[in-house]
């Protein structure tokens, strides 16, 4: 979803898809299963609900506009429901959900409607400075490539900076050795073509070419590589 946003119509057809049948195992009695959809699959590593929560924010911060009223609504019902996470998100490693939080909160800090263009630049400067510290100790060995590089995806393509981008592009590299297949070298392609676009920004302040980079990598890639 992050990298088409044609799979952001997906949202509108959750209902019809009954996904709980297939994530929860209700047999076990389990209410904080119920509540919090925690997965009884390991390729999710995390609440399946979670990964719904991350659907919607990522088409709101698809949008480039000012938003509705609608969305204003769904905007502050998914702040409000990502204050329940970090409880149903312990996981031994903690490094990379912290990768996801930042990148979850830089996602939701660009279609934030209630501060101004501005003060969304500086803040996810501060989330993506946190969020690369965290990179180069990453355990790559335990996930499948595409959980890895759903949040390196989200910081890379706010990065500026060489030393931010090699950060980014150092791990990814490790990722395409360690668990080849071409996902990571297709990533790694996509960041490289928004960096170009946004080294060729007439924009000066580099706060505000992070949310640039940002919104390339929601818009999708329709060339070919």
């Amino acid at each position: 979803m992050l990298f088409d946003p044609s799979l952001d119509a997906l949202s509108s057809i959750r209902q019809q898809l009954d996904l709980p049948q297939h994530f929860l195992n209700f047999g076990q009695g389990d209410s904080a299963a119920w509540e919090f959809g925690v997965s009884t699959q390991p390729i999710l590593y995390a609440p399946y609900k979670f990964f719904l929560l991350i659907a919607d924010i990522t088409k709101l911060a698809r949008i480039s506009r000012v938003l509705d009223d609608s969305e204003i609504s769904t905007w502050t019902r998914i702040q409000q429901e990502l204050c329940d996470w970090p409880r149903a998100l312990d996981t031994e490693d903690e490094l990379l959900a912290a990768l996801y939080a930042f990148s979850v909160q830089i996602l939701l800090l660009k279609s934030n409607p209630n501060i101004t263009y501005d003060e969304k630049s500086r803040q996810a400067e501060v989330y993506l400075e946190a969020g690369l510290k965290h990179v180069p100790f990453l355990n790559l060995d335990h996930h499948f490539p595409s959980y890895l590089l759903w949040p390196l995806a989200i910081l890379g393509s706010a990065c500026t900076t060489f030393e931010e981008r090699k950060t980014i592009q150092t791990c990814i590299s490790l990722i395409s050795i360690q668990k080849p297949g071409g996902h990571a070298s297709w990533v790694h392609r996509r960041l490289r073509k928004i960096w170009s676009v946004v080294n060729k920004t007439n924009e000066n302040d580099p706060a505000k070419r992070r949310l640039l980079g940002l919104q390339v990598l929601l818009d999708g890639d329709n060339e070919d590589d």
